[in-house]
C-alpha cells in the first residue's frame, strides 16, 4: 500500500511540473555561429523553454570579451560596443547599465556557468533562429567592415588587370573598382588612402603611375 502511494505521489510531480523544470533537452541540441558549430564542455539545457549553455564558450566563439567575479557571482562580457552584466540566480541583466529582465536566471551545472543564450547573443545584436529540423540554434553574427587589399598583377596588354581596377584600359584611369580597395600592393609594399599623403618619394616606374592613377581615380570619386 505504501509503496503504491509513494508511485503514485512520484507520478503527480512528474506530470504536474513541481519537479525542477531544468533538464537535458530530448535529443541533442546543437549550437552554430554564421554556419560553424559551437563546441560546449557542457551540452546545452532547458529551462522553461530557454537554452542555457556555458557563458565562456559562448562568448568566445562570439569575439566577445568575457570576466568572472567569483566573489558577486558575476559574469561581465564586452565587444567595445556593449558591455553585458548577469549574475548567478538572478533574473535582471543589465545592458550597457540598463536592466532587462530575464525568463530564467543564469545557472552552475557540473562546475560550468550556464547563461541564457538568445539573450546574450541577442545583447551584441546577433540574430537567433531555431531549426527543429536539424534541432539546432543558428546564430547570424552582426555584419562588419571589412576592409579590402586589392592585389593585382600588371601583366601585358591582354592578361593586364588593370581593366579591371580602374574600369578603363591601360593608360586610362577611372573609379572602377578603386571605390572598394582600402589599399594597393605594389612591389610587396601595401599602400593605404592615408599613406598616399605621407611626404615621401612615391614609386618609381609603372608603380608611380599606378599610385598616380589610384589617386586620380578616388578624386574623380569626390
Amino acid at each position: 500500500m505504501k509503496r503504491l502511494l509513494w508511485l503514485s505521489v512520484v507520478f503527480l510531480l512528474l506530470f504536474t511540473g513541481v519537479l525542477p523544470a531544468l533538464a537535458q533537452p530530448a535529443g541533442e541540441i546543437t549550437v552554430s555561429i554564421d554556419g560553424l558549430p559551437v563546441a560546449f564542455d557542457v551540452k546545452p539545457v532547458m529551462d522553461k523553454n530557454r537554452t542555457l549553455v556555458p557563458f565562456r564558450a559562448l562568448a568566445e566563439a562570439l569575439n566577445v570579451r568575457v570576466a568572472w567575479n567569483q566573489k558577486t557571482q558575476t559574469i561581465v562580457g564586452a565587444d567595445g560596443k556593449n558591455t553585458v552584466s548577469l549574475k548567478i540566480g538572478s533574473k535582471t541583466a543589465f545592458r550597457n547599465g540598463a536592466p532587462i529582465p530575464l525568463d530564467v536566471p543564469p545557472k552552475v551545472l557540473n562546475g560550468r556557468t550556464l547563461i541564457p543564450l538568445r539573450f546574450f547573443s541577442e545583447a551584441f545584436a546577433c540574430q537567433v533562429a531555431w531549426s527543429p529540423a536539424e534541432n539546432r540554434i543558428k546564430i547570424t553574427s552582426p555584419a562588419r567592415d571589412m576592409a579590402v587589399t586589392g592585389f593585382y598583377a600588371l601583366g601585358d596588354r591582354q592578361t593586364s588587370s588593370w581593366t579591371n581596377l580602374f574600369g578603363k584600359p591601360f593608360p586610362e584611369a577611372g573609379v572602377g573598382n578603386t571605390d572598394v580597395v582600402s589599399a594597393v600592393a605594389l612591389a610587396g609594399t601595401v599602400w593605404t588612402r592615408k599613406e598616399i599623403f605621407l611626404p615621401r618619394a612615391p614609386p618609381a616606374g609603372k608603380d608611380r603611375m599606378i599610385m598616380k592613377r589610384f589617386w586620380s581615380g578616388r578624386q574623380s570619386m569626390v
